[in-house]
């Protein structure tokens, strides 16, 4: 879903680069990666493509720890 979003236009090239480096980290689990690309496929449709900015994966590694860590 989210690569046909990129592809219409509506995931803006830095935020789908973000995305990559993210699912492609070996420190996040399968789990976070389904739950990340759910997140980010909601708040397209609930707020729109102007919407998405996604994290890079140093800050997101980041909230995983302090999410692991809870």
């Amino acid at each position: 879903m989210l690569l046909a979003r990129y592809v219409n236009g509506q995931i803006a090239e830095v935020a789908w680069h973000n995305l990559m480096h993210v699912f492609d980290a070996d420190e996040i689990t399968s789990g976070e990666r389904l739950a990340l690309a759910r997140f980010v496929n909601d708040l397209l449709m609930e707020k729109g493509p102007g919407a998405v900015h996604v994290p890079k994966v140093d800050e997101i590694k980041d909230l995983l720890t302090e999410t692991r860590a809870h």
